[in-house]
Order: structure tokens, then sequence, then C-alpha cells
């Protein structure tokens, strides 16, 4: 999902695919005013979903522009994802919606094999580690090829926090327990 101008062309492929594979699935981006119902309707169908805050610089009348109103959109996005049980992909570093995934499945009585934490490669691996450690499911992403370095900033960017991110622990050194 590189911006908002690609996201519909990019469901419509999406969509395209499923009819003909299962094994394909779209990423989501929480501060979109749309998600909510591409959440849905991806629920109904069964789809697999990597759900992301968002990266990009939209307007105002396409995207949530504050981190309150984009964390409530996560919240609600993600606790649809986690009741439809389809592994979704909780892709995020921000601790608080970490934690809020965490609550959630506990009190619904979703089992850590239903779903998974994605981060980037070198952001907060001790939080990984620990998260394997306490029986979570946990896929860090490399980015590569030519236009790595770029994704690499945008995702420091879209979110300042990100930068503040010290690897306490070399991530070579973290052992899948």
């Amino acid at each position: 999902m590189e911006g908002s101008k690609h996201t519909q062309d990019t469901i419509e492929i999406f969509q395209d695919l499923r009819k003909r594979y299962d094994n394909v699935g779209i990423v989501l981006q929480a501060y979109l005013h749309r998600t909510l119902d591409d959440v849905w309707t991806a629920v109904e169908r069964g789809d697999s979903v990597r759900l992301c805050t968002g990266a990009y610089t939209e307007p105002p009348d396409v995207a949530l522009q504050e981190m309150p109103e984009i964390r409530r959109s996560y919240r609600e996005a993600a606790h649809l994802l986690l009741k439809s049980r389809r592994y979704p992909a909780i892709a995020t570093h921000d601790e608080e919606l970490v934690r809020d995934a965490m609550e959630f499945t506990r009190q619904e009585g979703i089992e850590r094999s239903r779903f998974e934490f994605q981060m980037l490669y070198g952001l907060r691996p001790k939080r990984w580690s620990q998260l394997v450690g306490d029986g979570y499911n946990v896929r860090i992403y490399v980015p590569y090829g030519t236009h790595w370095v770029p994704y690499f900033y945008r995702r420091l960017r879209e979110r300042r926090e990100n930068i503040l991110f010290r690897p306490e622990e070399p991530p070579w050194r973290l052992s899948a327990a």
C-alpha cells in the first residue's frame, strides 16, 4: 500500500488474485478513513490482512491526522481482525497498540497462535524477544531491493518515536526460544 492513490487498485488486484489463490493477503492502513470498511469486507471474505498504521502524508479528507485518532482506528480494526480468527498480522512498533492487542486477545480468549506481531528488522529487538518469550508469534521483516533505504526511512519518519527505539541487544543474538 504505497499511498492512497494506489489503494483501490491494489485492493482490486488482490481481490482478483484471491479468487484464484488462498495464499495471498493484503495490507490495510489504519489511518485511512476507508479502512474500517475495507476491514469489514476482508473479514466477510475471509481474507488474510496485515494491519499497519500508515506511513505516507495524506490529506485530511483521505486520512486521519492525529495519533490518538489513528490509534483508535487501529485498535478497532485490529479487534475486528483478531475476532475473525483468520491469522491477522498486527504490524506495529507502537507499544500502546501492542499492549492493546495482547489485552484484547486475553479478554476474548483468543489464542496467541491465532495471530502474529510484525516489526521491522532493527527496531525494538528486545521487544521481539520478550513477545516470543511470552509465547507470541513475531515476524520480523527486512526490506530489500533497490528501494529499501527510502522504505526504511519512511518507517522512521512515519512515527518519530521509531527513531528513539534503540537496539538494546543485537538482533542476530535473539533466539526463538
